[in-house]
């Protein structure tokens, strides 16, 4: 297995050597998609010798949410997931940035569409990750796959379902030559990519689909928006329709695993001038600074996971 060999998964509760960290066949997540994950970014400050989660709670809000919004009995609360996934960090002792996946998911049973037996269960593991797409500034293509409407699945939560619609966009553009696929929803209106909230500039202003374009309730959206505003950069909810896409200034993908990634080119078209753009730039840094604990107004959002030394007062 490689890398993830020497590291503990926490499976309801309770912790398991990576290689035991199994499912049953019948597993009803396994054959059916019923499942809600989240993605949660942790990352290593060397001066402080700290790990700090970013997010914390708003992931695990979310998670929770989402999980009723599936209809399971009693899954994790909140405040149970920010507990296992600190618990799980410091159980790991990881000294690098990671990504951890916790998933609420239903488990073994009898084997049809209408669960019976199933319980709700709960696993979350995480990984070393740095860098999301190996290079900077995303070639990327209209995919001709649909984003599903909210009469189809829920796209505002992550459903693990709902992503083989994500595997088949993002794997048909890897396979045309191009890094990742914009999707578009029903009514041919920009949403967003397989596993990334969308942004786009023109005329200085910073510009994204709203909820009702098919897209994700994005943790790091809502943080580009508070970015956006202390950098006095005017920001907007609006369709965009996907001409607009050959017509921006600059673009960018935006998620917690894939933190801020300039798109350089659509379709073959150069956005602006086929390199980041300014205002991409400024997002970008000033996320940087936030997550790394730079930034004393974002301070807040960083949950440590090992205890805080106290400074040594001399005399």
């Amino acid at each position: 297995m490689g890398d993830h060999d020497d590291t503990k998964v926490l499976m309801d509760g309770k912790f398991v050597d990576w290689k035991d960290a199994n499912l049953h066949v019948s597993t009803h997540a396994f054959l059916y998609g019923t499942a809600v994950f989240e993605g949660v970014r942790a990352y290593w400050n060397e001066k402080e010798q700290q790990l700090n989660v970013w997010y914390l709670k708003e992931h695990c809000d979310r998670l929770d949410r989402n999980a009723r919004m599936m209809g399971f009995d009693n899954p994790p609360s909140s405040l149970q997931w920010q507990e296992w996934i600190v618990k799980l960090l410091h159980e790991n002792k990881f000294k690098q940035d990671v990504y951890i996946r916790p998933v609420v998911f239903l488990g073994e049973g009898t084997v049809r569409v209408r669960p019976t037996t199933q319980k709700v269960r709960s696993l979350v593991f995480g990984f070393v990750l740095k860098k999301y797409f190996e290079h900077d500034g995303l070639k990327c293509m209209v995919s001709s796959w649909v984003r599903p409407q909210s009469s189809v699945l829920p796209p505002m939560g992550k459903v693990n379902g709902a992503y083989a619609n994500s595997f088949l966009a993002s794997t048909e553009a890897t396979r045309a030559g191009y890094d990742e696929a914009i999707m578009l929803n029903h009514r041919g209106l920009v949403s967003e990519g397989p596993a990334e909230n969308f942004f786009m500039v023109r005329n200085g202003a910073l510009i994204t689909p709203p909820y009702s374009a098919d897209i994700l309730d994005g943790v790091t959206r809502g943080h580009v928006f508070e970015l956006a505003k202390d950098l006095g950069v005017p920001f907007l909810e609006r369709d965009i329709p996907r001409t607009e896409l050959y017509a921006a200034d600059e673009m960018f993908f935006c998620g917690t695993g894939v933190e801020i990634e300039p798109i350089i080119s659509v379709d073959g078209r150069k956005v602006g001038e086929g390199k980041p753009g300014p205002i991409t730039q400024r997002i970008r840094e000033a996320f940087v600074a936030s997550i790394r604990g730079a930034t004393p107004k974002y301070r807040p959002r960083l949950t440590p996971v090992y205890p805080v030394k106290k400074a040594v007062v001399t005399r």
